[in-house]
């Protein structure tokens, strides 16, 4: 996904609403807002080495991610959350699987599958 963490602490959030195709916030119940640092989404034949049926089997699967600040109780994100004790700041990545391409998936048309995880960076 992002494996430049300067991409993510160097950089402020915007509004992501007209970026994100199908992976919208309001598929995390615990997310009020879509403020995001950063965006990607990729087709699993991109991510995944195969040939011939295998690969335009994966083709037909996608996923779309945006990573943001951690939000508070209240589902805001509009500001870093430090972990507990620490100095070190609290980011979310949201992503969502769908059963099509990445350029055909749509939140009206396709199976999509939230999934999301609290990472911690470590200053």
């Amino acid at each position: 996904m992002v494996d430049n963490i300067s991409l993510i602490t160097g950089s402020s959030q915007t509004n992501l609403d007209r970026d994100l195709r199908f992976c919208k916030a309001s598929f995390f119940p615990n997310l009020r807002t879509s403020n995001g640092i950063t965006l990607g989404r990729k087709s699993l034949n991109e991510v995944i080495s195969a040939s011939g049926v295998e690969a335009t089997r994966l083709g037909k699967f996608s996923f779309e991610y945006f990573i943001a600040y951690s939000p508070d109780v209240n589902g805001n994100n509009s500001s870093a959350k430090k972990k507990s004790g620490t100095n070190n700041t609290l980011y979310t990545i949201y992503s969502c699987g769908c059963n099509e391409s990445k350029d055909k998936c749509s939140a009206q048309s396709n199976i999509i599958v939230p999934l999301e995880a609290v990472v911690t960076l470590i200053n």
